[in-house]
């Protein structure tokens, strides 16, 4: 077992079931709320988007990631219930992947560009490494957004939901306390 893959699986989990936990909280009109549609969308519409995003990395059929061809479920995005189920559901394949795979694994990450001459399709190598961090660097964005909406339904967030590792690293190295926010 490669402690590498360990590592980047034990992270991305952490992150989701941090997600989780604020998505039970939540309930199903806060979730789908849209608080302002010009700055994004509502805390289901964010949650949504980085299960997505990792069902892409998780499924990544015949080796192939794409992060453009997503199902958008109204469900997950409305039901803070399923969107919760479908977190502890994606933790559980993270799991089961570091059994079987390998931290350098090749995977073609499928990339569109919009062009003067319209769309052009890319296939990027990759491996699983830097999708898996990707993913993470990607949820932990996603969560700091979704900490904004829930703070805006005064849904207490905690201080390190949505902030980067090193961000948490440098505010302990400073002294910085970490508290709940209301």
């Amino acid at each position: 077992m490669d402690s590498r893959l360990i590592s980047l699986v034990d992270q991305n989990a952490r992150v989701l079931e941090q997600l989780g936990a604020l998505v039970a909280k939540t309930s199903p009109e806060c979730f789908a709320a849209v608080v302002d549609p010009r700055n994004g969308g509502s805390m289901g519409q964010h949650v949504r988007h980085v299960i997505e995003h990792a069902d892409a990395v998780l499924g990544r059929a015949g080796g192939r990631v794409d992060y453009n061809d997503r199902a958008r479920d109204r469900q997950t995005e409305t039901e803070p219930a399923e969107a919760k189920a479908r977190l502890e559901r994606l933790i559980i394949v993270l799991w089961d992947m570091s059994q079987g795979s390998a931290v350098d694994e090749r995977v073609l990450v499928r990339h569109v560009v919009e062009g003067e001459e319209g769309e052009e399709d890319m296939m990027i190598e990759s491996t699983l490494a830097r999708e898996l961090v990707y993913l993470q660097s990607h949820t932990v964005h996603h969560m700091a957004l979704i900490a904004l909406l829930a703070e805006q339904h005064s849904i207490p967030v905690e201080s390190d939901f949505g902030v980067a590792a090193s961000t948490l690293r440098y505010r302990a190295h400073i002294g910085e306390s970490t508290q709940v926010s209301a």
